[in-house]
């Protein structure tokens, strides 16, 4: 059986380089550095989330090590497309503004990704909490434009459903339908403290890789590539 991102090919179709994914995306001022602190999925030296690699000129030109930070970036909860910075960005803010809700509502995440329960806080009480706090819009610093941070936290829960994220949470034992779950802050507790579901699921994505493209360092770097092209515009 084959990971739920990428399936095997079959030679007598002969269609090639072609896997199938369903649901993957990537949505992917403040001072949390600490909180959203992690590991390096693959060699566990430390790393932070929301970190952007440096990209090779060209596909062609990829290596093995480059392969590696693509993939650490597919599975970083914080991730922005398209090699996109999320440190100091307007998407770091309003995820912090998001965070928040969990204070208000007397909700400890670590203790929900240790006990392995679902997000308790739902879309309608994330709204509730941003019109409580007067904190519904914040402004872009780079277009000064107000931005809706419901509509950052809608549109990533649906577009995050999917892909590595929904295989993490099926391992880890929670519910991959529940969409809560994919809002960014939670879905990085769950990473941190369900470590052996993101290795096996890593695990098994790589292997996955090797069927599909052999030791192809290009190809399996240009097709990561394909899988980064969801998020916000």
């Amino acid at each position: 059986m084959t990971h739920g991102i990428v399936k095997r090919r079959s030679i007598a179709a002969g269609i090639g380089r072609i896997a199938a994914i369903a649901f993957l995306g990537f949505l992917t001022a403040c001072d949390f550095e600490e909180d959203i602190v992690s590991v390096d999925w693959q060699t566990g030296f430390g790393r932070q989330f929301g970190e952007v690699s440096s990209r090779p000129s060209s596909a062609e030109e990829a290596t093995q090590e480059d392969v590696d930070d693509l993939i650490n970036e597919l599975y970083d909860p914080y991730n922005l497309p398209d090699d996109r910075n999320y440190r100091g960005s307007i998407y770091e803010r309003m995820d912090m503004i998001i965070k928040g809700a969990y204070d208000y509502y007397n909700v400890d995440l670590q203790e929900q990704a240790i006990l392995k329960k679902d997000n308790p806080v739902s879309e309608q009480m994330f709204l509730d909490y941003l019109v409580a706090t007067d904190q519904t819009q914040v402004e872009d610093p780079v277009s000064g434009e107000l931005v809706e941070v419901y509509a950052w936290l809608a549109t990533g829960t649906i577009t995050a459903h999917g892909g590595v994220y929904f295989d993490v949470l099926r391992r880890a034992g929670f519910d991959s339908t529940h969409f809560m779950n994919y809002e960014r802050n939670y879905l990085a507790s769950v990473f941190d403290l369900n470590v052996g579901a993101v290795l096996d699921s890593r695990k098994q994505f790589r292997s996955d890789l090797a069927d599909l493209y052999g030791d192809d360092a290009a190809a399996v770097y240009e097709y990561i590539e394909t899988l980064d092209s969801f998020g916000p515009e």
